[in-house]
């Protein structure tokens, strides 16, 4: 998978001047850069979100889990069934993967209301690492959370990678 001479400009404003990228078919391939830098505008590319100016596409999977800055869970339903919405899991499977985020069952029924910010973006990258996919996109997954919890999603994730490709992004 690869991104060759990406170029992206918002109105006179360029963001992607011949950016390139080779995505590992399995593993985890980083973006790193300040805030500004064009990180989320790649993502965006590559999801289909935004379009290129200018730049080839190589092997980008159509089917892919994206985890945004936001955690975009719907305000009216459980942790646990904005998870199983996205991923048709069971809520068996689903509550055993919370669990190793530190998510007790009790937490998982509440809705996103009730949550600290760090509990919605475990919710979120669960849900991101539960969906079949080609490709996992990870915008900052680690926002929110302490250095205990970090630990535990970056197990979560190098899981994953062993038999899937992720693309993360961090601010380094």
């Amino acid at each position: 998978m690869k991104l060759v001479n990406l170029h992206k400009s918002f109105e006179k404003q360029k963001v992607l001047e011949g950016y390139n990228l080779e995505i590992k078919q399995t593993g985890i391939t980083k973006i790193e850069g300040p805030s500004g830098s064009g990180k989320t505008t790649i993502l965006r590319i590559i999801s289909g979100l935004e379009t290129a100016d200018q730049g080839e596409f190589v092997d980008i999977p159509k089917n892919i889990s994206f985890m945004f800055q936001e955690d975009r869970l719907f305000p009216w339903y459980s942790a646990v069934k904005n998870i199983e919405i996205a991923t048709k899991k069971t809520e068996k499977e689903i509550l055993n993967v919370l669990s190793k985020l530190g998510i007790s069952n009790t937490t998982a029924v509440k809705l996103p209301s009730e949550l600290s910010g760090g509990e919605k973006r475990r919710v979120a990258l669960v849900r991101t690492l539960l969906k079949d996919a080609e490709l996992y996109i990870l915008d900052e997954p680690y926002t929110g959370l302490d250095d205990e919890t970090k630990k535990l999603a970056e197990n979560l994730i190098k899981e994953l990678a062993k038999t899937k490709p992720i693309l993360l992004v961090s601010h380094g």
